[in-house]
């Protein structure tokens, strides 16, 4: 099944007249669209470099047998008694490892390690909001194998069981936060003609992809115009980028989390 992508919008309008105190120096202006002359005193921002974020692989569809499930003992908040740990749990050589998500369709990854040398079948229980999905698959001799699950944001839980020749043996769980969580501003600088775009990822687990395009005065692509992808990393990482708008010119800078199903719309800026 496909599912269609929508975008977290962020509108960003904004009028700006930026006289202010520039960098006097040797530094020599970038080669940005009509900057004027009192722009060229000025030094021009750094072009921050950005790195894109690895998407995970598609699964094959899984083949794994469908035995009989035995679960494991509960805790007394209803979670199962052994934690995942790589190399570790009832069955040391099948192991969750590196669980990863995305705002993009809020999509979680509880990747399964076999360091065995045959290959291995499984059952993942991944538990979300209430509910139960199940996923079977299988993981090749020392290889990786990428469960998936959709719109999820929120906490989430993933029981992994093993199947032993007659039924899936409880191994160990994993749980993660993949709420989405991005904020967004733009701000004036000490750089005569620019402001800056900083996003910042807030989410626990989500990776995020932050598009940012100014289309007005200068919607055509270049190193400070047009439309950018920005990578703020998880757990509180910053990513930037410098804009240039001119003096005394209306600008707009759109943005987006790229697939997100859950980011509220957002507007900031500045007269």
């Amino acid at each position: 099944m496909r599912t269609k992508f929508r975008r977290g919008t962020v509108a960003v309008i904004a009028a700006l007249a930026l006289l202010g105190a520039g960098l006097a120096g040797n530094t020599a202006a970038a080669a940005v669209p009509d900057q004027g002359a009192a722009a060229q005193s000025h030094a021009t921002p750094p072009a921050v470099p950005t790195t894109h974020e690895v998407k995970a692989p598609a699964t094959s569809p899984s083949t794994a047998p469908k035995g009989e499930t035995h679960y494991a003992a509960l805790d007394a908040s209803g979670k199962p008694q052994v934690q995942a740990r790589p190399l570790n749990g009832a069955n040391s050589n099948v192991d969750f490892i590196s669980p990863y998500g995305y705002c993009q369709q809020g999509l979680v990854y509880p990747e399964v390690h076999n360091t065995t040398a045959t290959t291995q079948y499984y059952e993942v229980q991944f538990y979300y909001a209430g509910s139960y999905y199940y996923y079977y698959g299988y993981v090749n001799a020392n290889g990786y194998s990428t469960p998936q699950f959709g719109a999820i944001n929120g906490v989430w839980t993933a029981n992994l069981y093993v199947w032993n020749g007659s039924y899936y043996s409880y191994d160990e769980y994993e749980s993660r936060d993949n709420t989405c969580n991005v904020s967004i501003g733009v701000s004036n600088t000490i750089y005569s003609g620019y402001v800056l775009l900083t996003v910042k990822n807030n989410s626990p687990s989500a990776s995020a992809s932050v598009y940012g395009n100014e289309t007005l005065p200068y919607p055509s692509y270049g190193t400070y115009t047009g439309g950018h992808w920005l990578y703020p990393a998880a757990g509180g990482g910053v990513a930037y980028q410098y804009f240039y708008v001119g003096t005394g010119k209306a600008y707009n800078i759109n943005t987006s989390v790229y697939g997100s199903l859950y980011l509220p719309a957002v507007a900031t800026g500045q007269l």
